[in-house]
C-alpha cells in the first residue's frame, strides 16, 4: 500500500527547467525534515535485490562516495531517506521525462511531510502546480496548494494500515529505508494504535511518534541483514542458502519462508535451506536451516524485529554447531 505521484516535465522552452536525477538529490536536501525538530542527513542511496540499503550509501569515505556517485550514475530507481531518522524511504523513478514518487505505508510523519515538501519544490523549479496522485479511484490531477490536505491523508492511510495489521493479527512485512521490517499485532499495540484516535490529535500524535521513533531505532543500530541466495542444481532443484559469518553481529529469519524479497518468488520451487557455516579448516558446512534455527532459538537471542531475531556467532559457537550436527549424522 502506498501513494504514486507523477509530475510531468515538458520541453525546456514551455518550462522553466527539465529536472534530472543529480537536480532531484539536491532538492530532497531541501525538503527533507525531522517533523520533531531533530537534524537531518538526507541521503539519496540505492537498493539491493534484496531490498537493502547498498553499504556504501552509509559511508562517507572518499572510496565510497566515489562509488556511490558511479552506482547513482548507472541506477534508473532511487531511495530518497534520512541517515539521522530511518523510515521507509522514498522511491524515485523517471518514466521517458516525467519524475515518479513513491511513498509506501505505513509511513513515518517526517516521511510524508518531507515527500510532499519535495513535490512543491519540484513543481516550483520547473514552473508548476500540478501533479498526478493516485487514488482508491484511479488518478487525479491534483495541485500541490492543496499541501496540507494530502498531508493529513497521508497520516489517515498510516493509522489505516497499522490498524490493518494489528486486526489481522499476522506478520507484515514493510519497506524500511536500510532492510525490511516485519510488525505484528504486538508491535503495533506498542504504538498505542487501540488508543481513541478519531478526533484526538494528542493520541495520533503518540502513534505516530512512536512509530517513527521505532522504525528508526530498529534500522539504526549497526547489523548485517542476512538473507537467501538460490542456486540451481545440477539435477535442476534449486536450493537457498545463507552465510552465517563469523563474529558478526546478524539478523536472521525464524521462518525460512517468509521474507520479504520472496514476494515476488514461488517459494514452492525452493526444495531445500541452507544455513553456511564456515568450519575451522576453511571448509563450507551445510545445515538445514529448519535444524539451525531450532538450535539458535534454544539460545534466546533477541529479537530484532516481528520474524527475526540477531545472532552472534564466534568460532567456539560455530565448532559446536558443527559437531552437534555433523554427530548427528553420523
Amino acid at each position: 500500500m502506498g501513494v504514486n505521484v507523477k509530475i510531468v516535465q515538458g520541453k525546456e522552452k514551455l518550462f522553466k527547467k527539465n529536472l534530472k536525477r543529480q537536480d532531484i538529490s539536491s532538492l530532497w536536501e531541501k525538503a527533507c525534515v525531522n517533523s520533531y525538530g531533530n537534524k537531518c542527513y538526507p541521503k539519496t542511496g540505492l537498493l539491493d535485490d534484496c531490498c537493502r540499503m547498498e553499504y556504501c550509501f552509509l559511508c562517507d569515505d572518499r572510496e565510497n562516495i566515489i562509488r556511490q556517485v558511479k552506482m547513482l550514475n548507472e541506477s534508473k530507481e532511487f531511495v530518497l531517506f534520512d541517515r539521522l531518522n530511518y523510515g521507509s524511504g522514498i522511491i524515485l523513478w523517471f518514466d521517458n521525462n516525467d519524475i515518479c514518487l513513491k511513498m509506501s505505508f505505513p509511513s513515518t510523519l517526517s516521511e510524508i511531510n518531507s515527500f510532499y515538501n519535495l513535490i512543491e519544490l519540484i513543481c516550483k523549479k520547473i514552473g508548476t502546480t500540478k501533479f498526478y496522485r493516485d487514488n482508491e479511484n484511479g488518478t487525479d490531477l491534483e495541485d500541490i496548494k492543496d499541501k496540507n490536505k494530502f498531508i493529513e491523508l497521508g497520516i489517515n492511510d498510516t493509522l489505516t494500515m497499522l490498524k490493518r495489521i494489528n486486526e489481522e493479527n499476522s506478520d507484515i512485512g514493510i519497506n524500511g529505508a536500510i532492510n525490511p521490517i516485519f510488525l505484528n499485532k504486538k508491535t503495533i499495540e506498542d504504538f498505542g494504535i487501540n488508543l481513541p484516535l478519531e478526533g484526538n490529535m494528542e493520541n495520533i500524535s503518540t502513534v505516530m511518534k512512536n512509530y517513527e521513533v521505532y522504525m528508526n531505532e530498529l534500522q539504526k543500530q549497526d547489523l548485517f541483514y542476512a538473507v537467501f541466495k538460490m542456486y540451481q542444481q545440477e539435477n535442476g532443484e534449486i536450493n537457498a542458502y545463507m552465510n552465517i559469518s563469523e563474529d558478526c553481529d546478524t539478523i536472521i529469519p525464524v521462518k525460512q519462508t517468509g521474507e520479504f524479497y520472496f514476494y515476488a518468488f514461488d517459494t514452492s520451487k525452493i526444495s531445500n535451506y541452507y544455513a553456511v557455516l564456515v568450519d575451522e579448516q576453511e571448509n563450507f558446512k551445510h545445515i538445514k536451516y529448519s535444524d539451525f534455527i531450532e538450535y539458535i532459538m534454544s539460545m534466546q537471542p533477541k529479537y530484532y524485529d516481528a520474524t527475526h531475531i540477531i545472532i552472534r556467532l564466534n568460532k567456539e559457537d560455530i565448532k559446536k554447531i558443527i559437531d552437534n550436527f555433523e554427530s548427528k549424522v553420523q
